[in-house]
């Protein structure tokens, strides 16, 4: 996933290959190749996810609120997927046929 810019967000297509994405999460999490610290990237944006503390309460700024949480999945998961050896993301792309 290369984004620049909000209107890229607003596509489709980046929808697409953020669900492809996250359906390689749990797949790399329980392989033992996967380095521990890379491991870690996706357990911490679901803390901040599911954390009552966000950068933007979601009370005071209704739509911006969820932005924030929707950058930290976005930004975690390309640093994940950036960490994990790309030969074993692949290797699971073309399991799940991705």
């Amino acid at each position: 996933m290369n984004y620049r810019n909000l209107q890229d967000v607003l596509t489709v297509e980046f929808w697409r290959e953020l669900l492809q994405d996250l359906r390689l999460v749990l797949p790399l999490l329980r392989d033992p190749r996967v380095p521990t610290t890379a491991k870690l990237i996706p357990v911490g944006v679901l803390f901040y996810v599911l954390s009552p503390v966000d950068l933007i309460p979601g009370w005071l700024i209704p739509f911006l609120g969820q932005l924030d949480d929707l950058a930290v999945i976005v930004l975690g998961l390309r640093w994940f997927m950036q960490t994990v050896p790309q030969e074993i993301v692949n290797e699971y792309r073309d399991q799940l046929g991705i």
